[in-house]
């Protein structure tokens, strides 16, 4: 038991020391010339990568990042975090589009704890121009002798949802297939369907289709979605650097009140900063001179570059 506690202790030093030395590397490399395109090219290309996998917290998560990884390259310029949050805004801002109409979405089920559910829900083709029959189809399974299941689409931009009746074929094992065919006005829709019955009301989360446009007509029809997801994500990003901003300014004001303690020549100390109120305090010293707060177990945390 002492030899693996040993083991693990050693393991996590190791972790501990490679991640130091991971951020010193990145700290020299954040100061090469060619540093800052590099940094934007892994962040914005770790961003699209979340595009294509688009979930509820995807403009969060792409907020965070777009701050986090040059942050953590060792950039500390606001300057460079400006242009990397604005070229990141544009490059998303364009690429959001193409990105959503290549893709194929997969079919989507209602949840499966209830008595009846509905699987499968999906639209075919997914995409296809002006004048296309496009049919919506589900599996039904369910104990209702005659469910009722409806389909529910809307234009995105649109202003009205249309509900239609669905057609069901039974199998007579309370298994229903749903179909419902139709064609529509051009533009970018997505649809549910849901069931009501005695056992009670189920429903499909939405999912994206059809798309009854080219793809510029496309493009421009999904241009207002993309523009405001991406105002959101960057609207975060630029918080973070603010917040950033006031922290250096704040941290700048307390040295300049708290100049650095001077050194005993003869010694070989080294400047930190006080992990609770932010002042530069000496190697030696146990004890913060501003709010007395004890240094000796938080010299390294405390630790930052004059």
């Amino acid at each position: 038991m002492q030899q693996s506690t040993a083991h693990a202790k050693l393991y996590i030093l190791s972790v501990i020391l490679t991640f130091m030395g991971l951020k010193e590397s990145l700290k020299n490399f954040s100061e090469k010339k060619y540093a800052l395109p590099v940094i934007f090219i892994v962040a914005i290309g770790i961003d699209l990568l979340l595009l294509t996998a688009a979930t509820c917290f995807t403009i969060v998560l792409m907020g965070l990042l777009t701050f986090a990884i040059p942050y953590y390259a060792g950039i500390r310029d606001i300057k460079k975090f400006l242009a990397i949050g604005i070229a990141a805004f544009l490059v998303i801002t364009l690429a959001w589009a193409p990105i959503f109409l290549s893709q194929t979405p997969g079919a989507v089920n209602s949840p499966l704890n209830s008595p009846s559910y509905i699987m499968g829900a999906t639209v075919t083709p997914y995409k296809g121009p002006v004048g296309t029959e496009y049919n919506f189809t589900a599996t039904v399974y369910t104990s209702e002798t005659n469910p009722s299941v409806y389909l529910n689409y809307q234009k995105i931009g649109g202003d009205n949802m249309t509900t239609v009746s669905m057609t069901l074929k039974g199998d007579g094992n309370g298994t229903y297939s749903c179909y419902y065919a139709t064609t529509m006005p051009e533009g970018i829709y997505y649809f549910d369907m849901n069931m009501s019955g005695t056992q009670g009301n189920v429903s499909t989360p939405p999912r994206a289709g059809p798309i009854n446009a080219d793809f510029g007509a496309a493009y421009m029809a999904f241009l207002p979605v993309v523009l405001y997801e991406s105002v959101v994500m960057i609207f975060l990003y630029f918080l973070l650097v603010m917040i950033f901003w006031w922290s250096q300014k704040a941290r700048e004001a307390k040295i300049k009140k708290y100049p650095e303690p001077e050194m005993d020549a003869s010694k070989d100390e080294e400047i930190f900063y006080c992990s609770n109120c932010g002042i530069p305090v000496k190697e030696s010293d146990r004890f913060c001179p501003k709010c007395g707060e004890v240094l000796e177990d938080d010299a390294e945390d405390g630790s930052a570059e004059a």
